[in-house]
């Protein structure tokens, strides 16, 4: 979940920078060129949304902010400098507003976070931290560079069940440099996908035109 981009992640970012950027795993809130990214129980991402906010009846377990979030296609492809093989193709949510960027996976049912992914549109190349606190799962996370070139990616861990503007369980690129684009995949996901840091790292992310919508 993203702040300034729930759980993955400079710590020279503290929660107000954080909140001030829009970010909550909350912005500080898959599918491998295999098939479509779905759950351990074989479900895709819209039958998971519909099955928690359909019919316009939200369950347990979701929040109205990852309800409202569009649902879309992303690939990650081998780095133009040779590292790694092989696409991968995700079906994920996206975060393209403070709405939903401050959201991201808090308060969302652990099964549901370790199974989905979740991408965050920024308007602009921002410094920023995640925070952890009201996530109840891991998470990775993937910081993108306006080209798609991954900045760092690293694993989140769930934090406290504190007010976003009292939380220190913050994650940031450890890499200086700005970030656009931010990949959050729950550990569920990403173990079926076969992705960890080292195969996110050699990955990057195939910059379409609709992610110009961050705002």
């Amino acid at each position: 979940m993203k702040r300034g981009a729930g759980k993955w992640a400079v710590k020279l970012v503290r929660c107000a920078l954080a909140l001030s950027l829009g970010v909550g795993s909350a912005f500080a809130g898959a599918v491998s060129g295999k098939a479509a990214a779905v759950s351990s129980a074989g479900q895709g991402l819209a039958e998971l949304v519909f099955q928690y906010c359909g019919a316009g009846e939200r369950v347990a377990g979701v929040t109205a902010e990852w309800c409202s979030m569009e649902q879309r296609e992303i690939r990650l492809r081998p780095r133009e400098d040779g590292a790694g093989d092989g696409a991968v193709a995700l079906e994920v949510l996206v975060a393209a507003d403070d709405r939903t960027r401050q959201a991201g996976y808090q308060w969302i049912d652990p099964g549901l976070a370790q199974t989905t992914a979740t991408l965050f549109l920024f308007p602009r190349p921002i410094y920023g931290a995640f925070h952890m606190c009201n996530v109840d799962a891991p998470l990775w996370i993937a910081w993108y560079d306006e080209d798609g070139s991954p900045l760092d990616v690293t694993l989140m861990l769930p934090g406290a069940d504190v007010p976003a503007a009292f939380c220190r369980d913050l994650y940031a690129p450890r890499t200086s440099g700005t970030y656009r684009y931010a990949l959050e995949i729950g550990v569920g996901l990403a173990r079926e996908l076969e992705l960890d840091r080292q195969r996110l790292m050699e990955l990057s992310l195939v910059v379409e035109p609709w992610m110009a919508q961050g705002r």
